[in-house]
């Protein structure tokens, strides 16, 4: 296995931002009560569904700023 190029910039993906919403949200609707009251499940499920196609669609995005631009 050998790593891309461009792997130190991980984070500056957009699908990685995308993807560490989903634990945020989760953590801060398990322990702010209000976010319960503001989130049922449903909407939950389909926030968590969202984000998780959104990621795959941005996956095929080209981004400049991490893989430079093409020549």
């Amino acid at each position: 296995m050998q790593l891309i190029p461009q792997w130190k910039n991980w984070w500056k993906r957009h699908s990685v931002q995308l993807l560490a919403l989903i634990p945020i949200i989760t953590v801060a609707r398990d322990n702010l009560p209000l976010l319960q009251g503001l989130m049922s499940p449903a909407v939950y499920s389909y926030t968590m569904a969202g984000l998780a196609i959104s990621a795959t669609i941005v996956m095929q995005i080209s981004q400049p700023s991490v893989s430079g631009v093409k020549p």
